[in-house]
């Protein structure tokens, strides 16, 4: 199986983002909410008022908006962290900052979050936000509650950890990049307006695990394979220079195939695109662990559904998943298209942008493309929807787009094919609870876990379907196929004792 690949600063920086498709593309139909359209278009208390609207966005752990960050341990100078750094034998540095100047920052920096969360999602559709939610607070409050995104995610934890300070007065100029020509999205690593916004404290020669926290703004580590090994703060390498990623080189410098700083340089065909985008008309394709820059392929080449490899105009289908297919021209609007086809996985969508392929009315034996609609506008179907936190509703025969249901209504509880999918059951960032049928609140620690394996901000879903937090020092874990475990921050799960340990780093 291949894919395309893109890479924008959406998928440099932002690579644990909710609701953003798989690559073989959002799943189509199924129960509960959520819409293809959006693949057409390429425990607190958080409460929406009746017209949907949030009339207070606060995280999922029982904390406000803009009291503490959850209750995992801070990225740079928690106690898990300085364990790593006094095994590895790494100097941690007091940057002298008192708790209630931290808490004062925080709170600023939560204020300015939101701020950034609501401009950032009303682009959804237009830039490559990755959120396919057209509830602007809906999609603002999933951002809260599932830990944000860059520059606010670690920044918050620096500063939560008195690594980092919150520069106010740099806040509006950040959130500026947020505009119509998707600045913020389009520069190669952070737009310059938003570098500034968190200032790390912690000079060059000391601990750190994470680059926002040095006042260099690199956090050089030894182990690179190891995540959980914290590094020392240094100055990033010039032009030229070796390096192991990009904010290990100066200025607006990125780490090129070659392991060498340099500018960004977009690849041509034949070219690996494994950390850079290709020149216009090229798309990146995925081959097992390589990737290369090719043209879109014409009708009739041999494709896989799923890799977005055909020509514009064009979409892959095949007769069974587990064989190649070839690229068709895409159907003309009103005319016949394979409904059953695209929903068993057998092809991508086969309509034009902003068409899907539905049945109209509902009960007609022939599907055809139809056009996306907007909220409130009569639909046949939940594909017609554009965003994912939509769904077509209402009496028989007078059906519009809607939103999914909040907190406290009534809602279908999904199977498990449909959560792996990506589709919703409530409007963000609710969940739909097996047991009452009705929309929760993300479950808080000692909980049973909502929709298979969702729990709140900094929990984990144990083998007993239970939100935990994740273990400290000396307490059991698990251990999982690419490093990752059941332990906080700054530890590992060790291999003989299975007990949560500082990594013995090199």
């Amino acid at each position: 199986m291949m894919c395309t690949r893109n890479h924008s600063l959406l998928i440099k920086l932002f690579t644990a983002l909710p609701l953003v498709g798989a690559c073989a593309g959002t799943s189509t139909g199924g129960s509960g909410g959520g819409s293809a359209a959006a693949d057409a278009n390429a425990a607190g208390d958080t409460k929406l008022a009746s017209d949907g609207s949030i009339d207070a966005a606060t995280l999922q752990d029982g904390k406000g908006a803009d009291g503490p960050v959850g209750d995992a341990a801070p990225v740079d100078g928690g106690s898990t962290a300085d364990a790593a750094a006094v095994s590895a034998d790494l100097p941690v540095q007091d940057t002298g900052r008192s708790k209630d100047d931290i808490a004062k920052n925080l709170s600023d920096a939560k204020k300015a979050e939101g701020d950034f969360y609501l401009a950032y999602c009303k682009l959804n559709f237009n830039c490559p936000t990755g959120m396919q939610l057209t509830h602007a607070e809906a999609c603002k409050a999933e951002l809260l509650a599932t830990g944000g995104v860059p520059p606010f995610d670690e920044g918050l934890r620096a500063v939560a950890a008195g690594t980092a300070k919150f520069d106010a007065a740099k806040a509006a100029a950040c959130q500026a990049t947020l505009d119509a020509n998707c600045t913020f999205f389009k520069a190669v690593k952070l737009p310059a307006a938003c570098k500034g916004l968190f200032v790390g404290l912690v000079d060059n020669g000391f601990a750190c695990t994470a680059d926002i926290a040095c006042k260099s703004g690199y956090c050089k580590t030894k182990d690179i394979n190891d995540a959980e090994c914290p590094g020392l703060c240094a100055a990033p390498a010039k032009a030229g220079a070796a390096c192991n990623s990009d904010s290990g080189c100066e200025g607006d410098n990125v780490c090129t195939a070659a392991d060498k700083c340099g500018p960004y340089v977009l690849a041509k065909k034949g070219e690996d695109c494994a950390d850079v985008d290709c020149v216009d008309g090229l798309k990146c394709l995925e081959d097992f662990d390589s990737y290369t820059c090719f043209e879109p392929k014409a009708l009739g080449s041999a494709c896989w559904v799923g890799e977005d490899a055909c020509a514009q105009s064009a979409y892959c289908q095949t007769a069974d998943t587990e064989s190649e297919g070839k690229c068709k021209a895409k159907v003309a609007i009103g005319k016949a298209c394979d409904k059953d086809a695209w929903y068993d996985g057998l092809s991508e969508n086969p309509c034009t942008k902003d068409h899907v392929c539905v049945e109209l009315p509902a009960n007609a034996t022939t599907a055809v493309c139809a056009p996306v609609v907007a909220l409130g506008q009569p639909c046949a179907s939940s594909d017609q929807c554009k965003g994912l936190d939509e769904i077509c509703d209402g009496p028989a025969g007078k059906e519009v787009c809607a939103y999914l249901p909040k907190k406290g209504e009534a809602c279908d509880p999904p199977d498990e094919e449909v959560v792996q999918a990506g589709l919703l059951s409530c409007l963000p960032p609710f969940v739909c609870d097996a047991k009452t049928s009705k929309c929760i609140d993300l479950p808080v620690a000692g909980k049973p876990c909502a929709e298979f394996f969702k729990c709140a901000l900094d929990l984990y879903c144990t083998d007993s379907d239970t939100c935990s937090a994740y273990g400290k020092a000396g307490e059991d874990c698990t251990s999982f196929e690419g490093g990752d475990s059941t332990c906080d921050a700054g530890l590992i799960c060790g291999a003989k004792n299975e007990k949560c340990v500082a990594p013995v780093c090199k």
